[in-house]
């Protein structure tokens, strides 16, 4: 090879590594950034989850009855608590505010009253807890072999 071509390869070479470089990069703030995304996505659509469960059942809540009791057992019914232990009672209580929220008087819930009951009922859970609220709508159910007999 002679120099000429030797100098030619070289800085193709040097190219090639420089352009690997950029692309690893990019593909780690692209990873990134669709990790990211992802888990916004799923924040909002376990969002929607939870307001559909709280509305639902203070909608099917006969008259005259707790709405309020409605909606937490439903909630319990959903992540597989009982409502019962202290821990459970102040994620309920700390709730309210929510559950309140979606059953106005007026019989329609005002966005913004929802969104910064939720939004402070979710911080809270997070600092209280190191974990997202939405963490407990990840129910893992165990496989279990089917037996004919």
């Amino acid at each position: 090879m002679s120099q000429a071509s030797a100098l030619i390869a070289g800085a193709y070479a040097h190219a090639a590594a420089t352009a690997r470089t950029a692309e690893e990069a990019y593909r780690k703030t692209a990873a990134a950034e669709i990790a990211r995304l992802a888990s916004h996505r799923v924040t909002a659509f376990r969002r929607v989850r939870l307001v559909e469960i709280l509305e639902k059942a203070a909608a099917a809540t006969p008259a005259g009855e707790d709405a309020l009791a409605a909606q937490q057992r439903r909630l319990c019914h959903e992540i597989g608590w009982t409502g019962e232990p202290e821990a459970q009672r102040a994620v309920l209580n700390r709730l309210e505010p929510v559950c309140l929220a979606l059953q106005p008087p007026e019989g329609r819930p005002a966005l913004p009253t929802v969104q910064v009951s939720l939004e402070a009922f979710e911080r809270w859970f997070e600092a209280d807890r190191k974990v997202s609220f939405y963490a407990l709508f990840d129910i893992h159910v165990q496989e279990t072999p089917v037996v004919d007999f």
